[in-house]
């Protein structure tokens, strides 16, 4: 079984999880993404070929290739005015 880099736990299984890609100011969220996750601390792991697929999906999307599934508006604030 595998070990968590993190917090040094035994138990890491596989799970599907939302990863959110960002890359200059843009974000993609993806959902269902295929990792392996911490029972204890929650840290997650992702292969290689995982992360290539969505940084091509996000690149696709960029080039107006193909429109996303969905399209949500989220609200931002600074923390200092908080």
């Amino acid at each position: 079984m595998k070990q968590c880099s993190f917090c040094g736990a035994g138990e890491v299984l596989t799970a599907t999880t939302e990863y959110i890609y960002r890359r200059d100011g843009a974000y993609l969220i993806v959902s269902g993404v295929p990792c392996e996750e911490c029972v204890k601390c929650g840290e997650e792991y992702y292969d290689a070929l995982t992360l290539r697929k969505i940084e091509q999906e996000f690149e696709r999307l960029e080039r107006a290739e193909k429109p996303p599934a969905r399209t949500i508006s989220v609200p931002i604030e600074e923390f200092s005015l908080l």
